[in-house]
């Protein structure tokens, strides 16, 4: 595979940047409401090519679960399960396999996101190993029942850090226009209950990448994501509603021959942002 990159800051979170080279499926499911259960996040993780105890270990695992049918989908919950074992990645300490954490009715038209976070043992070790998942949806006491598609699996890589790919800026506020900067080592104030926008500034190469992932690093047993938006102004302004953008139709089904391959031609990146709207659930 070519093209693959990491970048990584500290600021007070952790912030990771994958780019690379999907064919995005998604099941659908019937019963008292219509749900449709999307992967939205990329199936590579990885660690430094170099050394793997820089740069990130903690990645998104996310959904996009939406309710197509005509009744409203009462309690919906995404749980994240294993199909195989490997002792180098698995669910990151500390974070929930279960969500969301308060009760979730969805409407008619409605669509939610659920990110869970994998963590890489930071060990050679890891490179080129894999761990099968899947994520079940569940509504209306169990009787509405859906699942990402499988076999899918998440691919431990060998990342390549450049230093063309830039995160600058790290920003925080209640509102988009009230958004400011937090600098380098600093902190940010946040209030339990309290709903807050915090966006990574950063760029890439000039022509940008066919996979691209920007994300930060937070636990979903304090950080509630309700929506992500990501801008890109490479090849043209593109603007997305998930932190992952698949330019070049990556093929993630490992019983494909063209697995963890472009499918198509496309790349995203250049100046980039990535806007968080997310919710305090509760004190670290």
């Amino acid at each position: 595979m070519n093209n693959r990159f990491v970048t990584i800051v500290r600021w007070v979170l952790l912030v990771g940047m994958l780019f690379g080279f999907i064919l995005q499926p998604q099941s659908t499911v019937s019963a008292a409401t219509t749900l449709t259960v999307t992967p939205i996040t990329w199936n590579v993780i990885g660690l430094d090519s170099n050394n793997v105890n820089v740069g990130p270990n903690d990645f998104p695992v996310g959904v996009r679960v939406c309710n197509t049918g005509a009744a409203i989908a009462v309690g919906v919950t995404a749980t994240f399960v294993w199909d195989s074992p490997n002792a180098f990645v698995n669910i990151r300490p500390g974070t929930r396999t279960t969500l969301p954490v308060t009760s979730l009715d969805l409407a008619i038209g409605a669509c939610t996101d659920f990110y869970f976070e994998v963590e890489v043992t930071r060990t050679a070790s890891a490179y080129d190993t894999t761990r099968r998942y899947h994520i079940v949806v569940t509504a209306d006491s169990g009787a509405t029942t859906g699942s990402t598609p499988t076999p899918r699996e998440l691919y431990v890589e060998h990342l390549i850090s450049q230093n063309r790919n830039t995160v600058s800026d790290i920003q925080y506020g209640l509102t988009i226009p009230t958004l400011t900067s937090v600098a380098s080592g600093g902190t940010m104030s946040l209030l339990v209950g309290q709903t807050y926008y915090i966006r990574i500034v950063g760029a890439t190469a000039t022509q940008g990448y066919e996979q691209i992932e920007s994300f930060i690093t937070i636990p979903n047993t304090i950080f509630q994501v309700n929506s992500v938006s990501t801008t890109y102004t490479a090849p043209s302004p593109t603007t997305t509603n998930r932190l992952y953008a698949d330019a070049c139709t990556w093929e993630n089904d490992p019983n494909s021959p063209n697995y963890r391959s472009c499918l198509g031609v496309g790349k995203n990146g250049g100046n980039t942002t990535v806007t968080y709207q997310v919710t305090i659930l509760q004190a670290p």
